[in-house]
C-alpha cells in the first residue's frame, strides 16, 4: 500500500519509568502499521494517548527522524480508516516527516456540537439512564452533568450521568452521539480508573452494519474489549420492565462486524483490573488464538516423531517445509553459516524453543520435539552440548527464552554452565536480535519474543502465567528490532 507523502516512516515505541528512563521496546515502520489488524494498532493508539496525558503511563511513541512525540491518527480511504503516525500540533523540532499543523484537541472539542455544548437527544438519553438507575432498589444517588470533585489529584470531570449504588462503586455513564477525540476518551478512562469509578460509554445512533465506523467510536468499542453498549428501544423497554439500567450489547465478530444485540444489566458485566467493563472479551481471545495456531501446526507434525527421529534424519519433516520456506522468504537468510542446512537448523531451533515453552507452561512435563521425553534441564543440556545441531549459535535466544519465563527461577546451575560454554565456544558469533531467527520465534512464541504482543497481553491481563509480565522484565530493551 502506498504511503502518503511526508509520512513518518519509522517510530520508536518506548516504556517510560517513573524516574524518566526510556526503555525501547521496538521500532515500528509505517508500512507495518498499515498491515496490522485494527485492534492491534488501536491498542498502540490508546496507549500513546494515555502516555500523552500521564508521562508514566502507556507507551511513548517518538519520531525516528526528529525525536518528537507522535500519535496514531487515521485517514479515511474508501470504506477503511487507515492508521498513520502524526506529529502533534505543538511539535518543537522541524522534521522532514511532519505533514503540517492540525487542530488542537480544544479546537476540535469546540466543533463537536457545532458550537452547542449538548444536543437535546443527548440530554434526553442522560435522563433515561438516570431514571432507570433510580428504579433500582440499590440506588443511592445520581447527577447529570455535574462536576465531580476528584478524590485523588488533578482536575475533576463532568460525567454525563453519575450514579452511586449501595452494592458497588460509582458508575459514570458517558453518552456518545458524535465524534470525540482520542485524548478525551483516554483521559476519562484514566481519571475514572484512578477514582475507583466504573466508566461505561453508551452509544446511540450508530449504524453498526456500516463498513467502517468513525474512528472515535472504534476507539470506544475497542476499550470495552469489542463490546458496543447502546441505549435503544429494546434496552429502554427492558430497563422499565426490570427496574434497573439495561443496555443492548453488540459483540464484535472476528470479521469486524457485530453479532445481534444482547440485553445486559450492569451486574452481568466483567469489571477488569485495567480498562473498561465488558460482557465478553472479544480482543484477548483472538490474540491468544493467533499465538496458539502456529504451535498447533508444529505439534501436529512433530508429535508423529515421539523420539525426535526427524532430527536424526537431518531434514525438515513433511508438513513443515512450506512454513519454513515462507519464513525464509519473509525474513531473509538465516544467520547460520551452513546455508545448505539452514532450514534444518531453523527447524531444530523452533522445535527446541517449543519444547522449552511447553516445560515452562507445565513444569512437570517431559515433552520434547527433538529428543526422547526427558526432564527440562536434561533436555536443554542434552541439546546444547551437541555441536552438530548448531544450537551454540542460538545460545542467546535460549537464554532469553528461559529468562522471560518462570523457568528462570527453577533450573539447576548446570543449565547456566552449558549456556556459558556455548557463549565461549562461539566467541561472540551468536545470532543477535536483529537476525531472522528472532523474527521467526516472534511468530511462534509471540508471548515472549514479540514485544508488541507481549505488552498488549500484559495490559489486557491475558499474558499466560508461564511468561514473565513485561513490567518484570529487567532487560526490556534487549529486543530492539522492528516487530516483524
Amino acid at each position: 500500500m502506498d504511503l502518503p507523502e511526508r509520512t513518518v516512516e519509522t517510530a520508536l515505541v518506548e516504556q517510560v519509568t517513573s524516574d524518566g528512563t526510556r526503555n525501547l521496546l521496538y521500532s515500528l515502520s509505517a508500512r507495518k502499521l498499515l498491515s496490522m489488524a485494527p485492534d492491534e494498532w488501536g491498542h498502540i493508539r490508546d496507549r500513546a494517548s494515555e502516555h500523552r496525558l500521564d508521562p508514566v503511563r502507556g507507551l511513548s511513541i517518538r519520531c525516528l527522524q526528529c525525536g518528537e512525540p507522535l500519535f496514531i491518527g487515521t485517514r479515511r480511504r474508501g470504506a477503511r480508516n487507515l492508521p498513520l503516525f502524526s506529529h502533534h500540533a505543538n511539535a518543537k523540532a522541524p522534521c522532514l516527516w511532519n505533514t503540517g499543523q492540525r487542530l488542537s484537541p480544544d479546537q476540535l472539542r469546540a466543533l463537536q456540537y457545532d458550537g452547542h455544548q449538548e444536543s437535546e437527544l443527548h440530554a434526553r438519553l442522560c435522563r433515561v439512564l438516570e431514571s432507570a438507575a433510580k428504579a433500582d432498589p440499590r440506588y443511592i444517588g445520581s447527577a447529570i452533568n455535574n462536576y465531580r470533585k476528584p478524590e485523588t489529584h488533578g482536575r475533576g470531570r463532568y460525567p454525563d450521568v453519575l450514579v452511586q449504588w449501595s452494592h458497588r462503586s460509582e458508575t459514570a455513564f458517558e453518552v456518545q452521539l458524535s465524534r470525540t477525540q482520542q485524548p478525551e476518551v483516554a483521559g476519562r478512562e484514566i481519571h475514572y480508573g484512578a477514582e475507583g469509578v466504573s466508566l461505561i460509554w453508551v452509544l446511540h445512533g450508530l449504524d453498526l452494519d456500516a463498513d467502517q465506523l468513525p474512528q472515535s467510536f472504534e476507539d470506544i468499542i475497542r476499550r470495552h474489549r469489542g463490546n458496543a453498549f447502546v441505549m435503544d428501544q429494546a434496552a429502554l423497554e427492558a430497563s422499565n420492565e426490570l427496574g434497573t439500567i439495561v443496555l443492548s450489547c453488540h459483540l464484535r465478530r472476528n470479521d469486524g462486524g457485530f453479532e445481534p444485540p444482547k440485553l445486559v444489566t450492569l451486574d452481568g458485566l466483567t469489571y477488569p483490573e485495567h480498562g473498561l467493563p465488558f460482557l465478553e472479551d472479544r480482543i484477548s481471545a483472538p490474540l491468544l488464538e493467533r499465538s496458539k495456531a502456529v504451535r498447533r501446526r508444529w505439534h501436529k507434525v512433530l508429535s508423529r516423531f515421539p523420539d525426535g527421529e526427524w532430527r536424526r534424519m537431518r531434514r525438515v519433516p513433511d508438513g513443515l517445509k512450506g512454513e519454513v520456506e515462507d519464513w525464509k522468504q519473509r525474513y531473509g537468510p538465516m544467520s547460520t553459516s551452513r546455508d545448505d542446512e539452514s532450514e534444518f537448523f531453523l527447524c531444530v531451533l523452533v522445535a527446541f524453543a517449543l519444547s522449552i515453552a511447553a516445560h515452562a507452561a507445565n513444569p512437570g512435563t517431559r515433552v520434547s520435539y527433538v529428543t526422547k521425553p526427558v526432564p527440562t534441564a536434561h533436555l536443554i543440556n542434552l541439546i546444547m552440548q551437541r555441536e552438530n545441531l548448531g544450537m551454540h549459535q542460538y545460545a542467546l535466544i535460549i537464554r532469553y527464552l528461559i529468562d522471560n519465563t518462570r523457568l528462570s527461577q527453577v533450573l539447576p546451575k548446570s543449565v547456566d554452565e552449558h549456556l556459558e560454554r556455548a557463549f565461549a565456544v562461539m566467541e561472540g558469533n551468536l545470532c543477535l536480535a536483529h537476525e531472522a531467527e528472532w523474527a521467526v520465534l516472534a511468530d511462534v512464541i509471540p508471548e515472549v519474543f514479540d514485544m508488541r504482543i507481549r505488552e498488549q497481553m500484559t495490559y489486557l491481563g491475558c499474558l499466560p502465567d508461564w511468561v514473565r509480565p513485561l513490567a518484570d522484565d529487567p532487560e526490556v530493551s534487549e529486543l530492539q528490532q522492528e516487530t516483524p
